[in-house]
């Protein structure tokens, strides 16, 4: 039985048979044990120990664990943390009351027994607090100026052992000498605390040196900016620590006159805190104004500086850290993770708390980007109001990693919120995406995956068939240009006219652009500055083809029709503007075909193209409106008259309105220029656009067909016929927030940083979600700091390590695919030899096609070879090129379509070089024999 302490209070706990007493200090020389860290518990806890009421377990945990981390350093030997201490004193302290308060008739039985054995076996061991940490050990050892000897270790060691030793000398001279400091460091505190509190009554600032704790998310970080004065040490070692060592400077800073309300006058509450709002004001500059870390810093010290009159100050621009002193980086950047999380569990609320008329639609869009590749952009339209999701890397677009994603934002979103992965996805309506072939049948394989009664319908982008009418035209005019043969259009080029672009059409449009559009001032070949003024006061009007534009390309063609002239009499004047661009334009100006080319782009833009975007992207249009207009755009598509096409003032389609038409047509002086054009050439612009109109109506038909049931269409399980009308009726028509997020990220790409996708996507998270922090109150974001900081961090860290395999893997599977083309085309190229090919030209191609000896199957089995072996070996054209294309459905394209493509492939690759060696070698000579002429051999070194 344990024995009574001289220094007992009455109070007395028992557990079977040991006694607890009630005790107020630790023995001396000694490391305290478990039994007597419960003891000071016990007095602690009294209610005449701590006045007028009883303390708090927590309260007292703390008060002893400070004097718990004295004691052992007293000893010289370093602790863990103040409040591990105290959790491990709670737990300790939990499971004594626990067995203290066991009910009288439960204490018979061997189970209680068992544990109350266990418990007073294990009183007299150490308990232990020792940090385990080296780096952590080192900091504090530079902290306090001792190092632990191996005599403190082998101390340690005995008290969790046989605990014979004795600490006797317990610190030497230099410990002295340190802890006289910090006794003359703590007594100067101490005065400045009790000046300000004095203060305080005078409607001053009061500063409290608060504890150290992660709860109040210091700016001080793991290693303490609070170091003791050591520069008059004798130890050289200790003069080194402390030379970058920082002062904490509790003291009041006057402003004379002031009037501010004290909460709002200093950056910190006290000198290691730092208010939280100061950290919400540092992330929004971040977040929604693009701001860098340094900006956002410097715009709140600049605002309060010249604005209020404050004395604010970056953190590294003194020694002294004050209540004027901004934060640490570290630390705005880790309270931006917090307030990350703290969104993404705002936004689940939003979703769980919405009603069940409400429309909750997953948005999803993928992007490439240089210097980080493939990343897809995810989020969550609710009732109209779009919020981004995470944006993570993918190295696959497989439909099974694209689940994968899915199922991480899923997680992410349990994480932040507590609601489970599958609650969340049974809560979606729809999911919207574009129609790639890869997002279908992604949502199934998420629902299996999490068991899910029910499935979001998936509906697509109705944006997206403006860019297929893009690919129609530039289509047609390749298949146009083939025929009347590249070769004869190049003709009279002395440049190279070739660039990224098929069809000569599109190379004229970019180049002529390029060199009048004020997209590129910053290009030496670029002469707009020169246009503008030739063509003064007329406006240039001028924009730059750009891939991938809804609109561009036929808008791009209109304004072409309207700058026409103006460009051939700006070369022709300047006859001393002779870069390669302005010579290429001047070969495209002479071949007059080009304007109907560019007419019948412009007037389909006019007619289908402009009304069309404004009908799907217009805020008030509905699947109710949209249903049936798809189904009279296909009607028109097909009966239209081609004649229709060339008014310009009243729309030629019927599927829009005349007032949306009015609206969206290029202006006058555009109309006017198109109307000249195809006055001028207006046979031929009807049979182009009678050539387009049918493949524009079969395109349209294959991507909306089956979903709006229109044309031949088939069952589908997209069908929109098979979706709740009323839900619908409320679903978004686009995915236009997610293709703007993505713009988002690539604009913050582009500022910070390839490589730093994840600022980028924690800075769109909290842009789109900015309402629900603002409703938050301020330092609600503290709540999340492990959320934050640890536990998401650690899911995108498995994802990136799993798309880093799947990377090596996809590169060992090309290494193994190039083994496989390597073989095709060899055994293609020894089929083609013996059937005479491959061809290099584009007659003979012609030619193949006219021979009546051959049957048509012959042929189209010849054809789907060359095509194949020319996308094999094509260095110079992406072998996924729609020229490339081998099978449409499954099935084999047309004889005419293997030809044309084929066609235009030997047009771009079709010229062959006829210099040979003995070209060479007479050149060499020549150049050897001038070289001797001029003496310049000579006086070579």
């Amino acid at each position: 039985m344990a024995t009574q302490s001289s220094t007992r209070s009455s109070s007395q706990k028992q557990i079977a048979d040991v006694v607890y007493y009630g005790t107020a200090d630790f023995p001396n020389g000694l490391l305290p044990t478990k039994q007597a860290v419960i003891c000071n518990m016990m007095y602690l806890m009294r209610p005449t120990r701590a006045g007028q009421a009883q303390r708090s377990r927590e309260s007292a945990a703390l008060m002893l664990a400070e004097i718990l981390q004295e004691h052992w350093i007293y000893c010289n030997v370093y602790t863990v943390r103040t409040w591990h201490i105290r959790d491990r004193i709670l737990k300790l302290y939990k499971t004594f009351i626990n067995l203290i308060q066991t009910r009288k008739d439960r204490k018979s039985k061997q189970a209680f027994k068992d544990s109350a054995k266990q418990f007073n076996d294990g009183r007299n061991n150490l308990f232990d607090i020792f940090c385990e940490n080296s780096e952590a050990l080192h900091r504090l050892e530079k902290a306090y100026g001792v190092k632990m000897t191996d005599r403190e270790y082998a101390f340690l060691k005995d008290q969790r052992e046989a605990r014979n030793m004795y600490c006797e000398s317990f610190v030497d001279r230099k410990w002295t000498k340190t802890m006289e400091r910090r006794r003359y460091d703590l007594q100067a505190i101490e005065r400045m605390r009790e000046a300000e509190d004095t203060e305080r009554s005078e409607r001053e600032i009061a500063v409290e040196l608060s504890e150290l704790s992660e709860e109040e998310l210091s700016d001080v970080g793991p290693e303490s900016d609070f170091k003791p004065n050591t520069s008059d040490s004798d130890d050289p070692a200790i003069t080194a620590f402390g030379k970058k060592r920082r002062k904490l400077m509790p003291k009041k800073i006057s402003y004379i006159g002031d009037d501010i309300n004290t909460k709002y006058r200093h950056i910190r509450e006290s000198v290691r805190k730092v208010r939280p709002e100061v950290f919400e004001a540092v992330d929004n500059l971040k977040s929604q104004h693009h701001m860098s870390e340094s900006q956002a810093h410097a715009a709140v010290v600049v605002v309060g500086n010249k604005v209020f009159a404050r004395k604010w100050k970056l953190h590294n621009e003194s020694n002294v850290i004050d209540l004027d002193t901004m934060p640490e980086s570290k630390c705005t950047r880790r309270a931006g993770k917090s307030i990350e999380a703290m969104a993404l569990d705002e936004i689940v609320s939003e979703i769980m708390n919405s009603s069940e008329k409400s429309v909750v639609t997953y948005n999803d869009d993928g992007s490439k980007k240089q210097g980080i590749g493939s990343f897809s952009v995810q989020g969550i339209t609710i009732n109209g109001k779009f919020r981004s999701l995470p944006t993570v890397p993918v190295a696959s677009e497989s439909r099974e990693n694209l689940a994968e994603l899915k199922l991480l934002v899923l997680q992410m979103l349990e994480t932040a919120s507590g609601v489970s992965s599958k609650t969340l996805f049974e809560k979606l309506d729809f999911i919207i995406t574009d129609q790639t072939a890869h997002n279908f049948e992604v949502k199934r394989i998420v629902g299996n995956r999490l068991d899910a009664e029910h499935q979001p319908s998936h509906l697509f982008c109705n944006v997206h068939p403006s860019l297929m009418f893009n690919r129609v035209i530039t289509k047609q005019w390749a298949e146009l240009e083939n025929i009347i043969g590249r070769e004869k259009i190049y003709s009279t080029f002395l440049v190279n006219a070739t660039t990224n672009h098929a069809s000569v059409t599109e190379q004229a449009l970019d180049c002529t652009t390029r060199l009048i559009n004020h997209d590129f001032d910053h290009k030496q070949w670029n002469k707009s500055r020169e246009f503008d003024a030739f063509i003064s006061p007329k406006k240039n009007k001028s924009v730059s083809l750009k891939d991938e534009r809804f609109n561009r390309l036929t808008l791009t063609c209109a304004v072409m029709l309207y700058h026409y002239d103006d460009v051939t009499s700006f070369l022709q004047k300047f006859e001393h503007v002779t870069n390669q661009l302005a010579c290429i334009v001047r070969c495209f100006q002479d071949l007059d075909f080009l304007k109907v080319l560019y007419a019948s782009g412009a007037l389909i833009g006019l007619h289908l193209v402009e009304p069309f975007l404004s009908l799907t992207t217009s805020a008030t249009t509905t699947y109710k409106v949209l249903i049936p207009a798809f189904k009279q755009l296909f009607r028109d598509l097909c009966e239209t008259d081609p004649v229709k096409f060339l008014d310009v003032s009243t729309p030629a389609l019927s599927f829009v309105s005349k007032e949306r038409f009015q609206t969206t047509k290029y202006d006058d002086e555009v109309c006017n220029a198109i109307e000249t054009v195809t006055s001028q050439h207006r046979d031929e612009v009807i049979k182009v656009i009678k050539m387009i109109l049918p493949t524009l109506a079969t395109g349209f038909q294959k991507q909306k067909g089956d979903i709006f049931e229109y044309g031949g269409y088939e069952d589908s399980d997209h069908a929109l016929s098979k979706m709740d009308t009323q839900k619908l009726e409320r679903a978004p028509i686009h995915n236009l927030d997610a293709e703007r997020s993505v713009g988002f990220v690539n604009y913050e790409l582009k500022r910070r940083g390839a490589k730093e996708l994840n600022a980028a996507s924690s800075a769109q998270v909290k842009a789109k979600a900015s309402d629900l922090i603002e409703a938050r109150p301020s330092g609600s974001f503290k709540d999340y700091r492990e959320i934050g900081t640890v536990k998401i961090p650690e899911i995108l860290a498995a994802w990136n390590t799993r798309q880093s395999e799947l990377m090596a893997q996809g590169l060992a599977e090309k290494e193994v695919s190039n083994l496989s083309v390597d073989k095709r085309r060899t055994s293609d190229l020894d089929k083609l030899k013996i059937l005479g090919g491959p061809f290099t030209s584009i007659g003979e191609v012609d030619d193949y096609i006219a021979n009546t000896d051959i049957q048509e199957t012959v042929k189209s089995s010849r054809l789907y070879l060359e095509v194949r072996y020319a996308r094999d070996t094509s260095l110079s054209i992406p072998k996924t090129s729609d020229i490339f294309r081998m099978k449409k459905d499954y099935k084999n394209l047309p004889l005419n379509t293997y030809a044309s493509n084929l066609k235009v492939y030997l047009s771009k690759v079709g010229c062959k070089a006829d210099v040979t060696m003995v070209d060479f070698n007479q050149a060499l000579d020549t150049f050897i024999e001038q070289s001797i002429a001029l003496n310049i051999l000579g006086k070579s070194p």
